[in-house]
């Protein structure tokens, strides 16, 4: 969710300042399931905060979330089989949200 995706890329963009880099990025736009428009405007929108520039990416383009699963199998990376969020967690315990009127 964009929530999320914002949360990611403004911790990114702030271990990029404290590294003093010049750009931030994410890799999450290699998953297929995940919309790098909106990412992408993320992004752009934490730039605008930010002293860094934002690059923006759609790495699932030619195949690359099919070359990333090959690059991990060779190379024996570990590959998370969820975004990091409790509520993707398959083996977390989902925390209940309560709504009232």
């Amino acid at each position: 969710c964009s929530i999320c995706y914002r949360m990611r890329l403004e911790e990114t963009a702030r271990k990029a300042a404290e590294m003093r880099c010049a750009y931030f990025a994410s890799t999450l736009t290699l998953s297929p399931k995940k919309n790098s428009t909106t990412i992408n405007r993320c992004g752009f929108e934490i730039q605008e905060l930010s002293p860094l520039q934002y690059l923006p990416s759609d790495f699932k383009k030619n195949n690359g979330f099919l070359r990333s699963i090959a690059l991990c199998n060779t190379y024996n990376l570990y590959r998370q089989t969820y975004c990091g969020c409790i509520y993707s967690n398959p083996a977390a315990s989902k925390p209940s949200i309560a709504i009232s009127d």
